[in-house]
């Protein structure tokens, strides 16, 4: 009778004598390699207000993943465009990613005969616009770039876009709101940034502080794309307040904080508009009232500064 070792080498060698005869045999798989990734579904084409309001939302061309929706208030020919961009917890279609309520909307645009209303999306990613075209992060698509060259030209050719043109952006749709405003000053009328996530810490100091140093890691890292072998340098160069010390111009912005947010945004925020205004740049402020949350949003504010003539 084999004894246990024996059946050991037995095994062993079954199992040379197999890798032996597929080698021969040049086991390999015969599966056609794998194609181009599908591209993602399309998000829900959702009116914010879903009464009276005409919507059309498609994918953006040249670009994969990026989409679009426009919407329309009223059937006359719009006198306004408004682009507005969306924060981490409004995420669930294209056109319900708004910053205010539909009470809200319908008050802000009911002086006006007709007002265009646009949205970018990339699916339901959340996304930050980035100054530069060495992106890695998902959507790498997303960069200022890809705004100037192929987001913006295709809207002009496919619809009437009617001057003045006004940003709007809530929590990291404000720090989008901010990004275009400074980049890109001579395109807006107005821009309105509530409760933007901006970050004033030092993203690779763990010694700053959780509530601090958290956001921060995680919106450069997982958000911006920063390549990571030249992560801090472009970072130090590209960061909301190196650009707005290169700001020559601004165009007049609107921006709140609330001092309650456990993340401590608002003394970023704060941060951001003091070095703003030093630089003589027309940005007001508005800290929100003792209580706050991040969700809540200065609507009637809002809506006098977007009015004013």
């Amino acid at each position: 009778m084999a004894t246990a070792n024996e059946k050991e080498i037995t095994v062993i060698k079954y199992i040379l004598f197999l890798i032996t005869l597929c080698s021969l045999a040049s086991c390999t798989s015969t599966a056609p390699p794998p194609g181009p990734p599908a591209p993602p579904p399309m998000p829900k084409c959702e009116a914010p207000i879903t009464t009276g309001w005409h919507k059309e939302c498609g994918r953006v061309a040249g670009i994969s993943g990026a989409f679009y929706a426009v919407h329309q208030t009223k059937p006359a020919e719009p006198v306004m465009t408004v682009f507005w961009w969306y924060g981490l917890l409004e995420r669930d279609g294209i056109g319900k990613k708004q910053f205010l309520t539909q009470a809200e909307l319908e008050a802000l645009f009911a002086p006006y005969p007709s007002v265009r209303l646009i949205q970018i999306s990339f699916s339901d990613q959340v996304y930050l616009f980035t100054d530069y075209p060495q992106r890695n992060a998902i959507p790498v698509e997303a960069t200022m770039e890809n705004w100037d060259l192929k987001i913006l030209p295709f809207l002009q050719s496919g619809y009437t876009m009617p001057k003045p043109w006004v940003s709007m952006g809530h929590s990291m749709g404000g720090v989008n709101t901010i990004t275009m405003c400074m980049l890109r000053p001579e395109l807006w009328h107005r821009c309105v940034a509530t409760s933007p996530a901006l970050i004033d810490t030092d993203p690779w100091d763990m010694h700053v502080g959780t509530d601090n140093w958290y956001p921060a890691r995680w919106i450069v890292q997982s958000q911006m794309g920063l390549p990571l072998e030249r992560a801090k340098a472009l970072w130090a160069d590209r960061n909301p307040y190196a650009m707005l010390k290169r700001a020559k111009t601004l165009p007049p912005m609107f921006v709140s904080a609330c001092k309650e947010m456990q993340t401590n945004l608002h003394a970023a925020t704060q941060h951001w508009v003091r070095q703003a205004q030093a630089q003589q740049l027309p940005v007001e402020f508005l800290m929100m009232p003792d209580g706050c949350q991040h969700t809540d949003r200065p609507s009637a504010a809002v809506l006098k500064f977007v009015m004013r003539q």
